[in-house]
């Protein structure tokens, strides 16, 4: 296969950062913070800001270990653009496409345990500003999916597109993050419900989406990992057919 040479260290370690955005969120929203399972849209101020006061130091432990990992979000999914980009042939509309999307999710992201430490570092505050700024890292949780959404459905699209014989990644990858993107869609519905699987704390809004989508980043981690090991022993391959 043509192309210029791989630093395959470089991108092993840029998509290896990928599980490192799941762990840490795993972490950080279960054993330490206690958001899993989310807390009710209809519970009052009060039960609101007692969770925050009585797990305050977890939940700024964990706010700042997810923070840290949703960093390693922009360094995975740059792991994968420049797999987009071998996939484009002529104008590199998705790859541009992919880093925009990409730099937006990041930001969105990072804002979700930001809005979370914040809560926690005054607890003494009025119950009700607590329950407000709880909803509002709620609703950049799931609220927000378009970006995550439509850079799936982008990979997705950059997969279907692929000019290569092979194709560099395997079509059913395409189809996988086309239903990830369309899991994440029902989130727009928790703005119209409080109680119920439509609720930020619902099946279908919260919890079929996490678990899918973070399924799909390990998938693609994998993936993407064997494109790597084969472009390596590719590599390997043409030279030492050129020095045979």
């Amino acid at each position: 296969m043509s192309g210029p040479r791989m630093d395959a260290g470089a991108q092993r370690l840029m998509v290896w950062s990928g599980p490192v955005v799941v762990v840490t969120f795993i972490i950080g929203l279960v054993p330490l913070s206690h958001f899993i399972p989310a807390p009710r849209p209809t519970a009052s101020g009060e039960e609101i800001a007692a969770l925050f006061r009585d797990d305050s130091t977890e939940i700024r432990i964990a706010c700042a270990l997810m923070m840290v990992g949703i960093t390693f979000f922009a360094t995975w999914g740059a792991g994968i653009t420049v797999w987009i980009r071998r996939m484009e042939a002529g104008f590199p509309v998705l790859t541009y496409g992919s880093l925009i999307l990409l730099g937006a999710g990041t930001v969105y992201f990072s804002s979700i345990p930001l809005v979370w430490a914040l809560a926690s570092f005054r607890p003494e505050i009025a119950p009700d500003t607590i329950r407000m700024l709880n909803d509002l890292a709620w609703f950049l949780f799931l609220f927000s999916w378009p970006p995550f959404g439509v850079w799936a459905a982008l990979v997705g699209v950059a997969i279907l597109r692929d000019h290569h014989t092979p194709a560099l990644f395997p079509r059913w990858l395409a189809y996988l993050s086309f239903w990830a993107a369309l899991l994440l869609t029902p989130a727009t519905l928790m703005v119209f419900f409080k109680t119920g699987p439509f609720a930020f704390n619902g099946l279908i809004t919260l919890y079929v989406p996490l678990i899918v989508y973070l399924a799909w980043m390990v998938v693609m981690t994998k993936v993407v990992l064997g494109a790597i090991t084969k472009r390596e022993h590719e590599q390997s391959r043409d030279v030492a057919t050129v020095t045979g």
